[in-house]
């Protein structure tokens, strides 16, 4: 099953480490097939079928928003 690539603007990324930890975080949720984040354009792109409350909860325990 294909899924579309959904595109976020994220806030409270202050370092490309800061990128790299909500990736990750990011693609150990539930339904998440990939994510990728660019510090630079501070955008988070997930493919998967996860619910955004999902990924919003995760980005904000993590200092994102």
């Amino acid at each position: 099953m294909s899924t579309k690539a959904r595109v976020y603007q994220v806030e409270g990324m202050d370092c490309a480490n800061c990128a790299r930890e909500l990736e990750d975080g990011v693609r150990r949720l539930d339904g998440v097939d990939e994510a990728t984040c660019d510090f630079a354009t501070c955008k988070l792109t997930v493919s998967g079928d996860a619910p955004f409350e999902a990924l919003q909860t995760r980005a904000k325990a993590l200092g994102k928003s």
